[in-house]
């Protein structure tokens, strides 16, 4: 299908970091196809999703929880 108006938009910030930690959002925003023609989108959803990875490595576990 073409693609509308609405998905030429760039996410904000605040919506690719949404994103990142609940990628169900991307898909209920209805853009998630903007992030197959944006590479500056698709960039910061990775930097984001790659920066929380290293947090998550880093966060000291118990019995398969953060401790906190």
């Amino acid at each position: 299908p073409p693609f509308e108006e609405k998905e030429f938009a760039c996410f904000t910030e605040d919506e690719i970091r949404d994103c990142t930690f609940d990628i169900r959002k991307l898909l209920l925003t209805g853009r998630g196809r903007h992030l197959a023609i944006c590479s500056r989108c698709l960039l910061r959803l990775k930097y984001w999703s790659a920066m929380f990875d290293r947090l998550e490595r880093a966060t000291p576990l118990r019995d398969g929880r953060p401790d906190a």
